[in-house]
């Protein structure tokens, strides 16, 4: 599953090739390289299918956050999809070619409505009235969707004025361009996270309809209807999540090959000066705590030991591993965030699945980390991703909120948003 930061940098990685929405399709393709496109196709998606969260949660469910699942009928997944083209002027494979709203037709807001009234008793369960909860679907999550809320603007606004000064995390306030883009983009994904923390069914609806990666994943599983098995995904919220302290572990024949920080795009002092003492904790982690209760599942055989392993670490450990020796960390300090594929498609962060693929598959170890802002890492966002970030310099240029043409470049559903909140009962 892609991160944050991957799906933000050069686009969301597709689950299918996207090549057909510049190309004549008015005859068959039966070319062998589109043959061969196919089967490679297949198999990728096979991939996706096969490592659906409920493969391996019921293993590992004691180490990862308290989740619950709700069914996702076909005609669930299809009412998705007509809201996301509804939204954006198309589903995912398909040219833009019809007009985009900002609102939803009562009839798709009554059925929402509806399904968010399914949803409500598992968010209440897990304290989504209280402390939220966090969304997805069986395989990916909306982390895309929050780029279509003016509330993001104002959640980044207010995520650099915490980050200035912050040296803990490497954003202290500076003049270097670099270490100044580091300090954006911090606020940029940790804005974005604070808006996937969810506390009525509205919220959640809403971003699974503005989610690309959603249409994305849903246009997949009803391809293959013979393997349906999808849910949306919902898990109590977790303080211990951050833009920062996630990191990907890479594992073939159940050992460690390597281990990579999460969010790829920025640097975090707190993480740089760490870097050994948390790859030997989290290596310890997996092979004393995770490993056992994988090995000889049907999970570990159908995988061949071979997987990545997504951890967070809480900032509560940080003075632990501090000490001298550092200390062993627990269950407490560590969430497991879940299990995804290895292979060609896996979003390797600071790894390269190509010229590394020796490395990862035998070793040595090794643990990858930046130990400075990388230069000019804010241009390989998305283009819609950097109008954020416009948005917010000028207003800060101006001190006022920026207006007309220059803030209607990205486009909001906030609208839907309003209505599906008016609509909800609870």
């Amino acid at each position: 599953m892609p991160t944050l930061a991957a799906a933000l940098a050069g686009g969301v990685r597709a689950l299918r090739s996207t090549a057909h929405l510049s190309k004549d399709r008015s005859a068959p393709n039966v070319s062998v390289d589109h043959a061969q496109a196919e089967r490679d196709q297949d198999a990728h998606e096979s991939h996706y299918l096969d490592l659906g969260m409920d493969r391996w949660l019921p293993y590992v469910a004691d180490l990862s956050f308290d989740t619950a699942a709700v069914p996702l009928s076909m005609a669930d997944a299809k009412l998705l999809r007509a809201c996301y083209a509804h939204l954006h002027g198309r589903t995912y494979y398909e040219d833009m070619s019809l007009p985009t709203s900002d609102s939803l037709p009562p009839s798709l807001v009554a059925a929402l409505t509806e399904l968010g009234a399914r949803l409500w008793p598992s968010m209440k369960a897990l304290g989504a009235d209280e402390g939220g909860v966090f969304a997805k679907l069986s395989g990916r999550s909306a982390k895309d969707a929050p780029l279509f809320t003016a509330r993001l603007d104002e959640a980044v606004a207010t995520q650099l004025a915490t980050k200035h000064g912050d040296d803990e995390t490497g954003a202290a306030a500076t003049t270097n361009v670099a270490a100044a883009d580091n300090t954006r983009l911090l606020a940029l994904f940790d804005a974005s996270l604070s808006l996937m923390r969810l506390r009525e069914p509205a919220s959640l609806l809403w971003t699974l309809v503005n989610s690309q990666r959603v249409d994305e994943d849903l246009d997949v599983a009803l391809r293959h209807p013979q393997r349906w098995d999808q849910a949306v995904v919902v898990r109590r919220w977790s303080d211990a999540v951050s833009s920062d302290l996630e990191f990907r572990m890479f594992v073939n024949n159940g050992v460690p090959t390597g281990l990579t920080q999460y969010n790829q795009l920025v640097c975090s002092s707190r993480i740089a000066r760490r870097s050994a003492a948390i790859a030997a904790a989290l290596c310890d982690y997996f092979t004393s705590a995770v490993l056992p209760r994988l090995a000889g599942t049907t999970f570990y055989s159908s995988v061949g030991g071979r997987f990545t392993c997504d951890f967070a670490l809480h900032p509560r450990a940080l003075a632990l591993l501090d000490e001298a020796p550092p200390a062993a960390l627990t269950r407490e300090h560590i969430e497991l965030v879940e299990l995804n594929c290895f292979y060609e498609a896996t979003g390797m962060g600071l790894f390269d699945y190509h010229k590394d693929k020796a490395q990862l598959d035998d070793g040595p170890f090794e643990c990858r980390v930046l130990t400075e802002p990388p230069p000019r890492a804010a241009v390989k966002l998305e283009v819609e991703w950097r109008e954020v970030l416009k948005t917010l310099d000028a207003s800060s240029a101006t001190g006022m909120p920026v207006r007309g043409a220059a803030a209607a470049r990205r486009r909001s559903t906030d609208a839907a948003w309003r209505q599906l909140l008016d609509a909800q009962s609870v």
